[in-house]
């Protein structure tokens, strides 16, 4: 019961076993954390970080070995005080930028949609945008990088990177300042330019071949939406904003 009511309020399945088996462990390394949780050695130090980001597990350094502990099951409450500030922060955000939207509804003429769900959903999503490629089109994004998904968002770009060569495709992104921390963006740098910004992007987009890939990373969903005047505005959009970011 306990388990399925922490999963409930955004812990996943692995955070919610690390969490409950350092509240009966106390101070503990990671060996006897992944034995209690039955978490695979490979993915514990990722849990680990993640619940550290929700301020529910912290560590002290003895000896040059790190022990992890548990902290007050009250300071629950201060994490789902910080996921529903965040969730008032996307609706501002979506608030901000729905004029706009609006108007590119209002303009566009034919319209096809799709939702992908998972992440297989996003992989597909991923490739059925540039599935039309062209080397002479740019293929522009706003990407918004959290660092608890640093090692997830790596993995599934660099998987992408030998299809993103073959085709040959181009990039310009604007991102937060953490995306300099990918290592994606690292072996990247022969086909993709980028600056950054000192706020967030509005969310994540990507622009290419007129479609529009609006992302959700946390769920994970993705929209792919198909239509050449709609992509023509958000490029409009998207070249403002680079004048004003940083290399």
């Amino acid at each position: 019961m306990i388990k399925e009511e922490l999963e409930a309020i955004g812990l996943t399945e692995g955070e919610t076993k690390a969490y409950l088996a350092l509240l009966e462990l106390g101070p503990s390394t990671v060996g006897p954390i992944t034995k209690k949780a039955k978490i695979a050695y490979s993915n514990i130090y990722e849990i680990l970080e993640r619940l550290m980001n929700k301020g529910l597990v912290s560590f002290i350094t003895k000896n040059k070995t790190k022990y992890f502990n548990a902290v007050s099951p009250e300071r629950i409450a201060e994490f789902l005080e910080k996921k529903e500030k965040e969730l008032q922060d996307k609706r501002q955000n979506l608030k901000r930028i729905l004029p706009e939207l609006k108007k590119l509804t209002d303009k566009a003429t034919k319209v096809e949609a799709e939702i992908f769900i998972g992440n297989q959903g996003l992989a597909s999503a991923y490739k059925k945008i540039m599935e039309e490629s062209d080397p002479k089109d740019l293929y522009r994004f706003f990407f918004y990088f959290e660092k608890s998904k640093l090692a997830f968002a790596d993995d599934f770009f660099l998987q992408l990177d030998k299809e993103y060569r073959q085709r040959k495709i181009r990039f310009k992104g604007l991102a937060n300042m953490d995306f300099k921390k990918s290592s994606f963006v690292q072996i990247a740098k022969d086909y993709t330019e980028n600056r950054y910004l000192e706020t967030q992007p509005p969310m994540n987009i990507d622009i290419y071949q007129g479609k529009i890939l609006l992302t959700d990373w946390n769920t994970p969903m993705a929209i792919l939406i198909r239509n050449k005047d709609m992509a023509g505005k958000f490029t409009d959009y998207f070249e403002e904003m680079w004048k004003t970011a940083k290399e």
